[in-house]
């Protein structure tokens, strides 16, 4: 039901993106800033949880205060790695995030190397088709996010990702027709893979055309978020209410951090500019350790479901 909806989402955008109507960027900004703060960032709030499973051997102690402290290192050096080194923070940021978004959203129950190759290859669409079609427009973005404001920093992360898109669109064709393929029973199944595939083709046709800012906010808080969120509650088992009562203190506290980052990045840009870099260095701060922490699940998961990749 949520791909059905999603599609018909992104079908709208395109639809109005066709007809010539779009927010102005000062609105896109604003509100990519509140859907990141109360649907994006929520849905890693158990993290936590998900460390003390993978710590289940030490004590709840040990294993809690070994969690943050990892958890809040790796924030201290994603955000140094922006004003230190933004080519490889940002490059290592787009890796992570192609990694979980492809094998998060991954149901398939066995998967070989090539397999793999293309779900990280689909995860990845968001951050390279954009580039292949929008290149311009994405350089000038980042040169808005990164710290420094270097144009030549924003096109050579642009150039790398271009030479590696026609790797990257094989391996994501190869995704999408080997998921057709997949040895499922009844039709429901096959039902679900045809669903699969038009959204694989809808988001391609979203990060081609729609403004890159959009496209972000719909497949990230619209698509994965929720989708997290969701999961979060089957994992859990608790009501609706229980939930927003978890989730809430974390999107109040992002939030706050964001009016500070915002603070300190207005003192030396417009007003657009600070909004979009306190929304990415703060969200690939955040990002990059929950982004760490689902790796190591996922890898663990299908090597259980799978016995290894092959």
């Amino acid at each position: 039901m949520h791909s059905l909806v999603i599609t018909t989402l992104v079908s709208l955008v395109l639809l109005t993106h066709a007809c010539g109507l779009a927010l102005p960027k000062s609105a896109e900004v604003i509100i990519l800033a509140f859907a990141v703060s109360f649907i994006g960032l929520p849905h890693g709030a158990l993290d936590h949880a998900v460390g003390r499973r993978l710590l289940r051997n030490f004590s709840p102690l040990s294993a809690y205060g070994f969690f943050f402290a990892a958890y809040l290192t790796v924030v201290g050096v994603v955000i140094t790695g922006w004003f230190v080194s933004p080519l490889v923070t940002v490059l290592g940021f787009f890796a992570l995030s192609a990694w979980h978004f492809g094998l998060e959203e991954d149901e398939r129950t066995s998967v070989n190397l090539l397999h793999w190759f293309g779900i990280v290859a689909r995860g990845g669409m968001v951050i390279w088709v954009p580039v292949v079609f929008q290149a311009n427009e994405v350089t000038r973005l980042l040169g808005l996010i990164l710290p420094s404001g270097d144009l030549t920093v924003a096109s050579q992360i642009v150039e790398i990702v271009r030479v590696l898109s026609p790797i990257l669109f094989l391996f994501t064709l190869y995704d999408f027709v080997s998921s057709g393929r997949e040895n499922r029973a009844g039709n429901f199944a096959k039902r679900s893979d045809r669903i699969g595939q038009l959204r694989i083709v809808t988001f391609f046709v979203l990060f081609s055309l729609a403004d890159p800012l959009v496209s972000f906010a719909i497949y990230f808080c619209g698509w994965h978020s929720i989708r997290g969120l969701v999961h979060l509650r089957e994992q859990t088992g608790w009501p609706a209410s229980k939930m927003l009562g978890r989730l809430m203190p974390l999107s109040v506290a992002a939030l706050v951090l964001f009016g500070i980052g915002f603070l300190f990045a207005l003192n030396r840009n417009i007003f657009s500019q600070a909004i979009l870099q306190t929304v990415f260095v703060g969200l690939s701060a955040v990002a990059i350790p929950h982004l760490l922490l689902h790796v190591v699940t996922d890898s663990v998961r299908l090597n259980q479901v799978n016995g290894g990749v092959s």
